[in-house]
């Protein structure tokens, strides 16, 4: 970010070419009337030049700098903003209540079971629908900075560890306390299939996540996420 410092520096170098260019086109004039020698001009013009390059490049090289990253990054986002919708679009899929084709969908058909009945506390999918809603509201909105799609990314990350530890870990974990053997094995295979998808999910996003890291040379995209557990 600019210092309030290089902004003065930019603006005074501003106001000082400025300056000089009236100064350089005055003297110009004046040489044509020959009332001063043009050689004093080409002296002056040298001098001007050294001056401004001497006393503040380097800030308003920075300032340059900093634009020129800033449109960068920004462009960088837009690009990578495409890649993230679709990871966007398969979440809300699996947050959508009353399908029958992810791994609470599952988990959920074991709760009228004797062996597991009241053990696995309700899932919180349409809550998660909720908030997962406003959420695609804020989608709607990108700017196509930088940080807004770093922000976007932390939140898209934040929902999908609620997902994960309340649809997934924390049900699992109850299993496997009472006993994976005892699940059906329909649902056993209808979970090992739709934790394959999620993990599949989970994969591509941790690889388009190490690609944004690298292209923008920080970590903004979280690429230690949790796969569930066999049963």
């Amino acid at each position: 970010m600019t210092t309030e410092h290089e902004l003065k520096l930019g603006i005074v170098a501003k106001i000082f070419t400025i300056l000089a260019s009236i100064f350089i086109i005055i003297g110009v004039i004046l040489s044509i009337y020959h009332y001063i020698p043009i050689w004093l001009i080409y002296i002056t013009i040298l001098f001007m030049v050294g001056m401004v390059l001497y006393v503040f490049s380097h800030p308003t090289y920075n300032f340059l700098s900093r634009k020129i990253l800033m449109r960068k990054h920004n462009a960088m986002a837009r690009y990578f903003f495409v890649d993230f919708k679709k990871f966007i679009d398969q979440l809300d899929v699996w947050l959508t209540p009353g399908r029958s084709d992810n791994i609470q969908s599952a988990i959920k058909r074991l709760s009228d079971l004797p062996d597991f009945k009241d053990k696995i506390p309700q899932l919180p999918v349409f809550p998660l629908h909720d908030l997962f809603y406003f959420f695609k509201e804020r989608v709607k909105r990108f700017d196509g900075s930088k940080e807004d799609f770093s922000l976007l990314i932390h939140e898209f990350e934040k929902i999908l560890r609620i997902y994960y530890d309340t649809c997934i870990k924390e049900p699992v974990e109850i299993i496997r306390r009472i006993g994976g053997e005892k699940m059906p094995k329909h649902v056993r295979e209808e979970y090992k299939k739709y934790k394959g998808d999620y993990d599949h999910f989970v994969r591509d996003y941790i690889g388009f996540g190490k690609i944004v890291n690298d292209q923008f040379g920080e970590n903004i995209c979280d690429v230690y996420i949790e796969m569930p557990w066999e049963l």
